[in-house]
């Protein structure tokens, strides 16, 4: 099973980018799981498209603002995260 995720920093909050709702989201460790952010969205994935598509989905929520340099500069810290889950 494979599955994305799509998060943001930006002024020390956390969020994701995949859902419409805007809420602060924790960063967590757990011994089994290690470093996780708890509440993220996940979303199965098949084909490479799909994540392409997640990834310009939570591209066009980012935070950005127009600079003297960049008329289109990000303001945050984005990471997308795949979790690949192998049953046996």
């Amino acid at each position: 099973m494979v599955r994305a995720s799509y998060i943001q920093i930006y002024n020390e909050v956390v969020s994701d980018l995949l859902r419409n709702e805007k809420k602060q989201l924790n960063i967590r460790e757990d011994p089994r799981k290690g470093v996780y952010v708890e509440g993220v969205s996940e979303w199965a994935v098949v084909k490479p498209q799909e994540i392409l598509d997640l990834m310009k989905m939570g591209t066009k929520t980012r935070a950005i603002a127009k600079t003297n340099m960049n008329e289109s500069s990000s303001r945050s810290h984005a990471v997308f995260i795949i979790t690949i889950e192998q049953m046996k």
